[in-house]
């Protein structure tokens, strides 16, 4: 057996011997994602709504019976937010295709919610082994993430902080008021005879709809933070790699050694991931398009209108801000998918850099071939898709902004006639 045969045939054992693996943080950290700033904030949050991050079987067994309980009031709640908007639309006698369309981000959060507990196990065990892998391969003691997805987080905060703001601002006549109360009530709205019934009754649809608001988009978001919460930890391990390979006192086959040992750990943590995270990302890109382009079409018509810096001048600037927020958020989640990529190709230009650095007399030229092969696939293997269906790079992100800014010209022709 020449030298490349041996060369491949490890490849192929090593890759059988690692997949088997539930790879563990190194002995001197001794750390996990359960004590991560970033995660343990997520897990808190996701609480709320129902739904249990946590990694931990202790944790797990003894929380199994309140978080059930929790996701069956959550599933009722989020179903009836969905009928309250079919009777809404039935009511005032929209088309069929438009009620589809208005309804599309209820309807988008249901399949987020539906995912994400169907994902749930794979997801938890997937941002384990993840972290796990960053402790053993990063030369940091205390790895954290957290920094990289704050922007996100507070995107979103000031985001859902808007829409509350917006819904008060748009409580600010007895009308208004009354048509909460007929659209949460299914049209049942109390008689103002007993003014304490009558305040009752105004509380508890205010609840219900900051309640709604606050499903219907602090959740989504959510969402996208812990799409980008696992991206970063797979940029992470990236860089992580490519700073090993940056080691110039390395044999060539003690390169190749290690980089196929690291290798086929990543690629086994992306491909766990992409099967996680693909079909939720998918979603979350719908549903965030689906606000941009409901968003700026209102944009649109409060801007053509004569009243916009007299009585308007405070939704145009909630709706401004909210527009905003949905770009940044659009734009920060594709630049994730971007820095995966790019984050990848680091590590073949480092492997190449130390493949050009040796010189022609030390070099082991099975082990160069085979590591040389292996670092320019690396790059392919390691790519986010929606749901398989298209890769997120950056061309797929300008598309979709130049979509959206040519239905806000479309919106703006058509309105002049």
């Amino acid at each position: 057996m020449n030298h490349y045969e041996s060369s491949t045939t490890h490849l192929s054992t090593s890759k059988k011997q690692i997949s088997e693996l539930d790879y563990r943080p190194s002995d001197r950290t001794k750390l996990t994602v359960e004590t991560e700033s970033g995660f343990r904030l997520l897990k808190k949050i996701f609480a709320f709504f129902s739904i249990n991050l946590s990694t931990e079987e202790d944790e797990l067994s003894k929380n199994r019976c309140k978080i059930f309980k929790l996701i069956s009031l959550m599933n009722i709640y989020v179903a009836y937010l969905l009928l309250i908007d079919i009777r809404s639309y039935f009511q005032m006698s929209t088309p069929l295709g438009l009620s589809i369309s208005l309804s599309s981000g209820t309807l988008i959060v249901v399949f987020l919610r539906v995912l994400l507990l169907k994902n749930l196990k794979l997801l938890r065990l997937s941002m384990k082994n993840s972290y796990d892998l960053l402790c053993t391969i990063g030369k940091d003691r205390y790895p954290s993430v957290m920094p990289r997805i704050f922007l996100s987080f507070a995107v979103c905060s000031i985001v859902s902080i808007l829409f509350i703001a917006l819904y008060i601002y748009d409580c600010d006549t007895e009308a208004s008021v009354v048509m909460y109360q007929d659209y949460f009530f299914f049209g049942w709205v109390p008689g103002y005879a007993n003014r304490i019934i009558a305040n009752l009754f105004y509380t508890f649809s205010s609840f219900l709809e900051c309640m709604d608001l606050i499903t219907m988009y602090t959740f989504p978001g959510m969402v996208l933070i812990l799409c980008a919460y696992q991206f970063s930890i797979i940029v992470a391990l990236n860089k992580a790699l490519a700073q090993r390979m940056k080691i110039k006192s390395h044999s060539i086959k003690e390169a190749m050694e290690e980089f196929i040992t690291f290798y086929a750990n990543i690629e086994l943590a992306m491909k766990d991931s992409e099967r996680a995270i693909s079909p939720i990302v998918f979603f979350v890109y719908g549903y965030i398009l689906s606000c941009l382009y409901q968003v700026t079409g209102a944009l649109v018509t409060i801007f053509l209108g004569d009243d916009v810096f007299a009585d308007r001048l405070v939704l145009f600037i909630c709706v401004m801000m909210v527009l905003f927020g949905g770009v940044t958020s659009f734009l920060s989640l594709s630049a994730q998918t971007f820095q995966i990529n790019q984050s990848a190709i680091s590590v073949r230009r480092n492997v190449f850099a130390l493949l050009s650095s040796k010189k022609a007399e030390d070099v082991d030229f099975a082990s160069f071939y085979v590591l040389l092969l292996i670092a320019d696939d690396y790059p392919e293997q390691i790519v986010v898709t929606g749901w398989g269906f298209f890769p997120l790079d950056g061309n797929f992100a300008l598309k979709a902004i130049g979509g959206i800014i040519t239905y806000a010209m479309i919106m703006v022709q058509i309105s002049e006639y």
